[in-house]
Formats: C-alpha cells, sequence, structure tokens
C-alpha cells in the first residue's frame, strides 16, 4: 500500500510517496478441523477405580488396581508383586461393560472327510447260503471249515486295509457257528468285542473293533 506524504517549502510543494508493508493476512491452518469432526475415544475407556480387575495389553498379566496415579495405574498380581502401567496399556477384566457390545458369530466351516474315514463299518454274513452256489452239497464239517476260513480273510483283510469296525453276523441257531466265532475272536490279538454277553445276547451278530 502506497501512502503520499506532502512535503511543504516557501516555494516548492513537493509529494513523497512511501511504501508501506502490507498487512498480513491470517489464513487457517490446514490441519485445523472443527473439534466435533474427531472421534473422542475416551467416552470407550470406562473409569478405572481401585479394587478393579484389569489385563495388560499384550502381555500375559493381570492384577487388582491398588491406586490411580493420574495417567498410571498401579496394580498387584496374583502372586503379590506391585506393577505400574499407563491406562492406555491395560484394559478392565469386567463383563458387564461388554454386555451391549453385539457379538458376531462366524459359522465355522465343515471339514471335509476322506472317504476313507466316512464309509460305514464292514459287513460279514457266515450264514453258509452267502457263501457258496450250492449249500446241500457240503457236510457239516465242511461247512464250519469254510465258514472259518471266510472269517479268517476277513479279518487279515480288515487288518490290511485299516479298517477299525467289523460286523460279524453269525445267527442264532444251534450255536454251532456262533461257538467257532467266539473261540476264533479269543485267540485274536489287537482286536476287541463283547465277551460277557456274547452268548446273552439276541442280536445274531457282533461288533469287533480292531486296534
Amino acid at each position: 500500500m502506497i501512502k503520499p506524504s506532502i512535503a511543504t517549502s516557501s516555494n516548492y510543494q513537493i509529494a513523497i510517496f512511501i511504501q508501506l508493508p502490507a498487512p498480513l493476512t491470517r489464513h487457517p491452518s490446514p490441519i485445523t478441523k472443527h473439534p466435533q469432526e474427531f472421534p473422542i475415544f475416551a467416552s470407550f475407556n470406562p473409569p478405572m477405580k481401585i479394587g478393579d480387575k484389569i489385563s495388560v495389553i499384550d502381555d500375559n498379566l493381570k492384577g487388582t488396581i491398588t491406586s490411580v496415579k493420574g495417567a498410571v495405574i498401579v496394580f498387584r498380581d496374583e502372586h503379590g508383586f506391585t506393577h505400574q502401567e499407563r491406562k492406555e496399556k491395560v484394559v478392565l477384566q469386567n463383563p458387564e461393560i461388554y454386555e451391549n457390545v453385539a457379538t458376531v458369530r462366524k459359522a465355522e466351516a465343515a471339514k471335509p472327510l476322506s472317504k476313507k474315514h466316512n464309509r460305514k463299518h464292514m459287513v460279514l454274513d457266515l450264514h453258509f447260503e452267502n457263501l457258496v452256489k450250492n449249500p446241500s452239497d457240503y457236510n457239516a464239517f465242511e461247512r464250519i471249515f469254510l465258514q472259518k476260513e471266510k472269517l479268517e480273510e476277513t479279518i487279515a483283510f480288515c487288518r490290511t486295509n485299516n479298517l477299525k469296525k467289523l460286523e460279524i453276523i453269525h445267527g442264532i441257531g444251534d450255536g454251532v457257528l456262533q461257538r467257532m466265532v467266539h473261540d476264533y475272536l479269543v485267540g485274536q490279538t489287537n482286536l476287541e468285542f463283547d465277551d460277557y454277553d456274547f452268548f446273552y445276547h439276541q442280536r445274531g451278530s457282533v461288533m469287533v473293533t480292531l486296534r
């Protein structure tokens, strides 16, 4: 801004122009914002007081507050040792403050099961008509011999293929086949079956678990 100044003499008047500095203009700082534009996190941190249970963030340490000194929390752990931490480093162990907090429960994805573990147990039916085409062509000794041979083959197959469950259908009948199955299983190792009630149940079958 230029402001004229008039100098007067007896014969002449001389105009003198003096350059004055421009007035400073205040511009708002680019980082200045209205206070309401900043979220206030303090409202989410409930006040802490003596006797409150707290845990230290990112540390396996917890205890009971014994005093509050400004921004510093003094607490005693379960072993009787005293510690100091700043307020922002600890959280309350009070479940009531989370009562109104919505919990999102995510569904757990089902784990795919292999076909090997998803299949049913194996079943062996030792009724003689299921083992040969012409049952009437065999005498009693041949029948029980073939039935035992089939039982041995099936047990060996289960062990080779790591099958853990085998249901053996022996029927009731005259008890000869039932006795053969029982005597064979008793002589085997690394398997379990209901030996105590074997001859008392009326199911006509036994479940064998192989180890």
